[in-house]
């Protein structure tokens, strides 16, 4: 059975997947490096896959073995915390970030993370999503090519 799609909020439970190219994953002293380029999008939110909606099947996201899939939570994209200066000077902590389903014809999983705050809006807050991003985000499926060469890797699924 497949889940209703007409709900229009995210739970903060939900699994959101993120396609990730080979390149933004490098090998750097024999690890995989998640680069902050891994949820760059020239509109300033990122897309993500909402996995109940791809059957939790990472692969349906990956597309292509030269790619990576990483998963966050809606809660932890909710949680991020960032510093505001008040209008008074101040510098409050705040949660400047949410997600939610921008479903598509050819893909209705589809979903953006995006700042609900509009001091976050431009480039810099979009730098601290990235930075963000990066530290939270879990490997799902790595490349089994390298994006640069096509040369087979250590790569596939991973499991917790």
């Amino acid at each position: 059975m497949e889940p209703d799609r007409t709900d229009d909020r995210i739970a903060d439970d939900e699994i959101l997947y993120r396609r990730v190219l080979g390149k933004d994953i490098p090998v750097v002293e024999g690890e995989r490096r998640l680069s902050s380029q891994a949820f760059t999008d020239r509109d300033k939110e990122p897309s993500v896959d909402r996995a109940r909606f791809r059957n939790y099947r990472p692969e349906l996201t990956q597309l292509n073995p030269t790619c990576a899939v990483f998963s966050v939570t809606a809660r932890q994209v909710r949680e991020i915390e960032l510093p505001l200066r008040t209008p008074d000077g101040q510098e409050v902590m705040v949660r400047p970030f949410d997600v939610r389903p921008e479903p598509e014809d050819t893909n209705p999983s589809h979903a953006v993370i995006y700042a609900v705050l509009p001091e976050f809006k431009g480039r810099s807050g979009f730098d601290k999503l990235l930075k963000e991003l990066r530290k939270i985000a879990v490997p799902v499926i790595l490349p089994t090519e390298d994006a640069s060469d096509g040369v087979s890797g250590a790569g596939g699924e991973v499991n917790y």
